[in-house]
């Protein structure tokens, strides 16, 4: 393990000069890591390790502890801005941990209704922090499910169609988005109605979403290689970019106007120009990576390596 950690440290970054994007440093975590939330305010990073833990990482010190209270088998996680919580979809047990991001601990774990019980059926979520509303999406019923973040009861169930995924909010409209890996869709629904305000075809398998700040939401092809662009308010279709093998995770780097992916089969991560919609970088020697998180005050990202026990840290 030490030879294949020394071998990943010292992969090489293949670069175009355009960006300055670049590994700066690596954390290890103990285990394969899979998901990660940054609480820019807290300055703490919240890793999710082998289906098993959730590791925290003070960004400024490293020094690193263990979420207490936590038993269940992480799969996503979503942070609530304002009420500094962390929401976690649980594998198996089908419910959900709340952790308080001050104490480092389980506050709470929400149960999903028997009637939504299944095995890996939890997948995506987000957190609506201005309206109150926590969005968890249910993969084989086709179900959206609406909680109230200060009640944490579930207040809503949207149908929609089997194979959802990730679920994204724009934050301004309050525009869910959810992703169906079956149809190769991304679905937006209204917040107010909970009608279908666009259905728009993409690239094959997608999975994460994104938003910016000027609405234009990116979504991965997991299976075509590629990341869409939608334009939110117009419900259009802006184009497509290709990336590396296999992109499973994305991530908005606003200080930049850069967009980082995640390709976990092509063990790499591809940046983006937000402006441009070009590819100006892509950093090698990547393992698996499975999640990409932007400290939204720093502009420094976080990319979780399932392949490894590392965490990469970018910036540049």
């Amino acid at each position: 393990m030490l030879v294949a950690l020394v071998a990943l440290l010292q992969s090489p970054i293949q670069a175009n000069a355009v960006s300055g994007a670049k590994v700066i440093g690596s954390l290890v975590v103990g285990g394969s890591p899979i998901a990660a939330v940054v609480d820019a305010t807290a300055q703490k990073l919240f890793v999710a390790v082998e289906y098993s833990k959730i590791k925290v990482i003070n960004e400024k010190t490293k020094i690193m502890s263990q979420v207490t209270g936590y038993s269940g088998k992480p799969l996503d996680m979503a942070l609530d801005e304002v009420r500094h919580e962390i929401y976690v979809t649980n594998l198996e047990s089908n419910d959900i941990s709340v952790i308080d991001v001050a104490s480092n601990s389980v506050t709470l774990t929400i149960p999903v209704e028997d009637s939504f019980q299944g095995t890996n059926d939890l997948t995506g979520v987000a957190v609506d922090s201005n309206r109150g509303r926590l969005y968890v999406t249910f993969y084989p019923a086709g179900k959206l499910l609406v909680f109230d973040t200060t009640t944490k009861a579930l207040i809503k169930t949207v149908t929609l169609a089997i194979g959802v995924s990730a679920v994204a909010v724009d934050q301004p409209t309050g525009r869910i988005c959810v992703t169906n890996q079956n149809t190769g869709t991304v679905t937006i629904l209204d917040p107010e109605t909970w009608k279908t305000f666009a259905k728009i075809k993409v690239g094959k398998e997608p999975n994460a979403i994104s938003i910016d700040a000027n609405g234009v939401l990116y979504v991965t092809n997991f299976a075509s290689n590629s990341v869409s662009m939608i334009e939110i308010n117009t419900k259009k279709l802006m184009g497509t970019i290709k990336v590396g093998l296999g992109p499973l995770a994305l991530a908005i780097r606003s200080k930049t106007s850069e967009l980082y992916v995640a390709n976990f089969l092509g063990n790499s991560v591809s940046v983006i120009s937000t402006k441009t919609r070009q590819v100006t970088r892509t950093l090698s020697g990547a393992r698996s990576p499975r999640d990409i998180q932007v400290n939204g005050l720093t502009g420094v990202a976080y990319v979780a390596n399932m392949g490894s026990r590392v965490v990469w840290i970018v910036g540049g």
